[in-house]
């Protein structure tokens, strides 16, 4: 077979043409759609609607025990500024003697002595009275006693003071909000109370 004259005049120019100009080329093969379509995606679902209804109900179930059992616990928190312990002035000028009793020299033994007030039964205690225990138990079918009102007072409180601050954080917890922010609100009054009448007289305090 002669070849035509277009191909003798490629080849010569370039040796690197293969010998067979045209290649016919198998088209590619279109894409294949799926075969799902809506109604299958219902069938499926109509035929496990068991399994899917059992699945659901086992997850309310679970999130309903979580709940139960794990209640949300809010907290409330009180940042405390010591600057200074109140000490004998000339206002409290009863028994003068005493004026460096206390032994709070240092800036560690005043945080100390005030965590100590924060953190004590007596202060618990007269915050569960101004409170009332029935308020602090308000599902309590019974009359709740102070002391159980104090225990939980108690077990709630946090008192924390940084190293190097004189900063005195803290907080409680309940998982009542109401009861959480009321609690550490009385607590910082009554600490306020304590804190004069530890550091002064009872004549001065009076007289304040």
């Amino acid at each position: 077979m002669a070849e035509s004259p277009s191909e003798l005049q490629v080849r010569k120019s370039d040796p690197l043409v293969p010998r067979v100009l045209a290649r016919t080329r198998e088209a590619p093969p279109a894409p294949q759609h799926s075969s799902l379509n809506r109604n299958d995606f219902v069938f499926a679902l109509f035929k496990h609607k068991k399994k899917i209804v059992l699945a659901a109900l086992v997850g309310f179930v679970a999130a309903g025990a979580v709940y139960s059992l794990y209640p949300p616990v809010y907290q409330s928190q009180a940042k405390l500024l010591v600057r200074y312990v109140v000490e004998r002035s000339s206002v409290d000028s009863i028994d003068p003697g005493r004026s460096n009793s206390l032994g709070l020299g240092t800036g560690t033994n005043v945080l100390a002595a005030e965590v100590e007030i924060l953190t004590s039964w007596d202060l618990a205690v007269q915050v569960a009275e101004a409170i009332g225990p029935k308020r602090l138990f308000p599902k309590s079918e019974g009359t709740p006693s102070k002391e159980a009102a104090a225990g939980m007072i108690a077990g709630g409180l946090q008192v924390n003071v940084p190293k190097g601050s004189n900063i005195i954080f803290v907080s409680y917890k309940n998982s009542e909000p109401e009861i959480a922010t009321l609690v550490l609100s009385e607590l910082v009054n009554q600490y306020f109370n304590k804190h004069l009448e530890v550091h002064r007289s009872a004549g001065a305090f009076d007289f304040v």
